[in-house]
């Protein structure tokens, strides 16, 4: 008994001391990722001003140097966050629009000191420079972009005609990027070299909370303007782990109860693998779940650079499936699929189920093409999965649509897959397609009628049966029920024990089936009749469950389902109203 206490503590130390390290791991290397995604997003803030001044730029190049109908243009790209667009030609402005209220003096920034050293710098290198963020007199926190312009003379040598140049207000331009990382529990600082000739960084922007500064923070840098731009991030409540010391305690609770220490361990390992798999993996079909679909795929998008595409797969008329075959055949089409779609797709590729019959699959390390094939490929297939002694089959719709080349994030991309999958779903089902932009405007209210609101809605009785021997009832709307002066379905059911053949008058049955039967038969040996269909017109009467004996007209279809077989679709009117109704729309 020592030795096993003794045992289980060394053991309980040793686990204690590596959860510590793997969640402090954790921990540093989701800082790290959230560092990097973060200062990228900053990265793009920033970029901006150079975009603008690069659009300046093309504008001066293209008219040779005179640049006309300057502010318009300005105009155009002027965003909140660059609020002053200039051409400076031999250290004066040349031309200038800003949307503020600071004209006159931000016209005067090029006689600023640093200012002018940054333009120097960027003649010189003939690349963009970002300065700032530094404090402009009267105006502000700015960071400054300038950007030398040139041109070729009639030799065809360049030379510098002047500097387009942009302002940003900060913290404005990248305010919004850094509030998200408070939102996400990090402390975070913001350093930069504010000029290229400068070499040390100071810092920009923080948001520690009551701390002076970071302890131990991760960071990522971005190079931007000729500058070092630096954020820095750490965890508000440290890289500490209390789940060690809950460890630590909880083994010496163990170590005192030998028995219960042993189960307790081994729970605690089933409990993990538990979690870990309900987190990400879906029980029925043993692939990604909604959640570890969404994981997998930000992991991909931030540390890969290639296109993607991402598609959404929809099993058609699976709550049918349900419905018909029962949940056991419709859980055995979804692990079917499952399969299928885990085998068709490549295996750097990460295929989920994010919904109940909906599936989801980002396609990595194929071109645009390529992938299109495989999806239409899946969308052609027909698949079948065997219920008892029959086959049952299902076909599936697909919607796709590309990264980057249609959409910048995750958020647009899967909402552009969506949007295309119900595209695919409204042209009749079975279908693939790729995201286009006007389908943005397809209402999904159109897909939206449950089958009792259509049942309510048909102007008269209505019955569909099935087209062989036995002639079974599958379903009668609320007019007929009434029709036959029974209580309800339940009532209606028991009364025709569930068959078209106790509909009819018994001396009438033999007749009417007759009829039915040359009328389908004529239909079907026309060479000329267009229709997979056919149509039947019979009279008959029926016996109502009080013992009236009324006269009806019976207007049918017989079609083919997939999953029923031949089975019939009916109308039936007594014959006094339909008469009167014919004279009426005549």
């Amino acid at each position: 008994m020592i030795l096993i206490s003794a045992s289980l503590l060394i053991l309980n130390i040793v686990t204690s001391v590596s959860v510590y390290h793997k969640e402090r791991n954790l921990k540093l290397e989701r800082a790290a990722n959230v560092s990097k995604a973060y200062a990228m997003e900053v990265k793009r803030d920033l970029s901006y001003g150079t975009d603008c001044t690069q659009y300046i730029k093309e504008l001066v190049a293209a008219d040779s140097g005179q640049v006309d109908r300057f502010d318009d243009s300005a105009r155009l790209i002027t965003q909140k966050n660059v609020e002053y667009l200039a051409l400076v030609r031999d250290g004066a402005i040349y031309d200038s629009y800003t949307k503020g209220v600071y004209q006159e003096k931000l016209d005067g920034l090029m006689e600023l000191s640093q200012v002018a050293s940054a333009a120097e710098y960027a003649a010189k290198t003939r690349k963009p420079v970002l300065y700032g963020p530094f404090s402009f007199p009267g105006v502000g926190r700015r960071v400054i972009v300038i950007d030398p312009v040139l041109l070729k003379n009639s030799s065809g040598k360049a030379y510098l005609w002047g500097y387009a140049v942009a302002v940003m207000r900060v913290p404005d331009v990248y305010k919004h990027t850094l509030k998200e990382l408070r939102s996400l529990r990090y402390d975070y600082c913001l350093d930069s070299t504010i000029s290229p000739a400068v070499k040390k960084q100071v810092r920009v922007e923080a948001g520690m909370g009551n701390k002076e500064t970071l302890t131990e923070p991760t960071g990522y840098t971005i190079d931007i303007g000729q500058c070092k731009w630096t954020l820095n991030v750490e965890p508000i409540e440290g890289w500490n782990s209390n789940q060690a010391l809950f460890i630590f305690i909880e083994g010496l609770i163990l170590n005192v109860f030998l028995i219960m220490s042993i189960y307790t361990v081994i729970r605690i390992g089933q409990q993990e693998k538990t979690m870990r798999k309900v987190a990400y993996v879906d029980a029925l079909t043993g692939i990604f779940n909604r959640g570890g679909f969404m994981d997998r795929m930000d992991q991909y998008m931030n540390s890969c650079d290639s296109s993607m595409t991402t598609v959404f797969i929809d099993i058609d008329d699976f709550k049918v499936i349900n419905d018909v075959y029962g949940h056991m055949v419709g859980d055995k089409v979804l692990i079917d699929l499952a399969d299928h779609l885990s085998k068709i797709f490549a295996e750097d590729s990460v295929v989920g189920r994010t919904g109940g019959d909906e599936f989801c699959v980002l396609i990595t390390g194929k071109t645009a093409e390529e992938s299109r094939d495989i999806i239409n490929r899946v969308v052609e297939e027909q698949w079948h999965v065997t219920a008892g002694d029959k086959e049952v089959s299902y076909s599936v719709s697909a919607g796709f649509a590309d990264y980057p080349a249609q959409a910048h994030d995750r958020q647009q991309l899967l909402i552009m897959a969506d949007e295309a999958l119900y595209a695919a779903k409204a042209e009749g089902k079975n279908k693939s397609k790729h995201y286009e932009s006007r389908m943005s405007g397809i209402k999904r209210e159109q897909m939206g009628f449950s089958a009792k609101t259509i049942a309510s809605g048909i102007p008269g009785a209505f019955l569909i049966y099935k087209a062989d021997e036995d002639e079974q009832i599958f379903f009668a709307n609320e007019d007929l029920i009434r029709l036959f002066g029974c209580r309800d379905m339940e009532d209606f059911m028991d009364y025709t024990q569930s068959s078209f053949r106790h509909v009819v008058h018994p001396d009438d049955l033999e007749r009417v089936e007759k009829e039915i039967r040359q009328q389908i038969e004529l239909q079907r040996e026309d060479p000329e009749n267009p229709h997979d269909y056919y149509d039947d017109y019979v009279e008959y009467r029926i016996i109502t469950r009080d013992g009236e004996t009324v006269p009806v007209i019976d207007l049918g279809r017989l079609v083919y389902d997939d999953h029923y077989g031949e089975v019939f679709f009916v109308f039936i009117f007594r014959k006094e109203i339909a008469v009167k109704r014919s004279m009426i729309f005549k």
